[in-house]
């Protein structure tokens, strides 16, 4: 074999070793920017969450029940604790969903956390929230979607038991 059949298949093993590089990038970049994106939703549902709970405390849910000029009774304090103890967790799940759909979470953890669901939308009250809550002006998303079909199976075992 000659230097320049030598330099020729040198060439193109470099080449190939070149192309598959570039599609070993191409594949880092996809990833990275999934985790990123999954990270800024998981930052919004984190200060979304934070910001509920911060303003469920009883002295801020008088407060805004006052300044929206209603008496601050208890009951009136419980029921605004309720809503954005609710409103924190459908965001709370919806970055779980999120994640899940994003490939970012397994099917052993997102199926734990079906489960987990399902018993909580047992309670009366966290249905009533999430049967009543507001979608976009483009109608339910996939999470309301996802929800929906909870709730209906959650029905379906109140009723049978």
């Amino acid at each position: 074999m000659a230097l320049s059949d030598l330099a020729s298949v040198g060439s193109f093993v470099s080449g190939v070793a070149v192309l598959i590089s570039l599609i070993y990038l191409s594949l880092q970049v996809k990833q990275n920017s999934k985790h990123t994106r999954a990270l800024i939703i998981q930052g919004r549902a984190a200060r979304i969450t934070g910001q509920y709970l911060t303003l469920a405390s009883s002295d801020l849910a008088a407060a805004w029940i006052v300044a929206n000029g209603a008496p601050p009774t208890p009951e009136a304090v419980w029921r605004r604790q309720f809503v954005l103890q609710s409103m924190a967790t459908d965001y709370s799940w919806e970055d779980t969903f999120c994640q899940y759909e994003a490939g970012l979470l397994g099917e052993e953890q997102f199926g734990d956390f079906c489960a987990k669901l399902k018993v909580l939308l047992r309670d009366p009250a966290l249905r009533s929230y999430f049967s009543q809550r507001p979608t976009s002006k483009d109608g339910p998303t996939t999470f309301h979607r996802f929800v929906d079909e909870l709730l209906c199976e959650t029905t379906a075992f109140a009723t049978n038991n």
